[in-house]
């Protein structure tokens, strides 16, 4: 068994589960465990799950939406991904997570070398908690994908931050193969340099369509000091 769903099951006591997760032999690679408490019901108790995760290595999806999770709850998933080094997909949208709860997990996502995706959309955050996103998709390289609805300036930087991921920024921090400078530059030819283009970088430059020249194109744009230094490589 690699992949178990028991959404919309009405769970209330999780202990079974976080023991199977426990277990030596357990091999399941997605959980779902979301929409438990839609008809008032008492809330879920996660504490037996986040356990279960600081062991478990097998699991990489874990889905939690709308189960009406709050900071408390976020704060025992915080615990639990500190020392888990498998997951790479957080599934905890429609739930009654704060910028407290929010800033935890954004904090530790951060510093996550596993985890890819986090989906926290529709839960009642504001300002604080999406500057914690931001910092994370900013300086984690390997989050390529925050979920975010709203359109304000730092929802957009959130999805430009991880597109920039996604087209493999990582490699700024390595030597770039030198045959991408050549695209790199031409993109640079057919950028408007008096827009503001940061948000469509995979429109420009034509027929280019390597994802990494986009984010060759981020340094020409942005001057980051590391940017000097990899002239200097080449």
């Amino acid at each position: 068994l690699v992949s178990l769903d028991l959404s919309f099951n009405h769970l209330r006591n999780l202990a079974p589960l976080g023991a199977l997760l426990k277990g030596p032999d357990c091999r399941l690679i997605e959980l779902s465990i979301g929409f438990q408490n839609l008809w008032q019901m008492p809330r879920t108790d996660i504490t037996s799950v986040a356990e279960a995760l600081k062991e478990n290595k097998s699991i990489k999806v874990l889905g939690m939406p709308n189960n009406k999770l709050t900071d408390n709850d976020a704060a025992l998933l915080t615990s639990a991904l500190r020392e888990n080094s498998a997951l790479v997909s957080m599934d905890v949208r429609e739930n009654r997570i704060g910028d407290e709860g929010i800033t935890q997990l954004a904090k530790v996502a951060r510093e996550s070398k596993a985890l890819r995706k986090l989906f926290v959309v529709k839960n009642p955050f504001g300002t604080d908690g999406s500057m914690a996103l931001l910092e994370t998709a900013r300086e984690n390289h390997n989050i390529i994908h925050v979920d975010v609805c709203c359109k304000d300036s730092i929802n957009q930087k959130i999805r430009y931050n991880t597109a920039l991921n996604r087209g493999g920024r990582q490699l700024l921090f390595e030597k770039p193969p030198l045959a991408l400078w050549p695209l790199a530059f031409e993109r640079c030819n057919n950028i408007d340099w008096e827009e503001d283009s940061s948000m469509n970088l995979g429109q420009q430059g034509g027929n280019i369509s390597d994802p990494r020249v986009d984010v060759l194109y981020y340094f020409l744009q942005e001057g980051p000091p590391l940017f000097e230094g990899l002239i200097c490589q080449s």
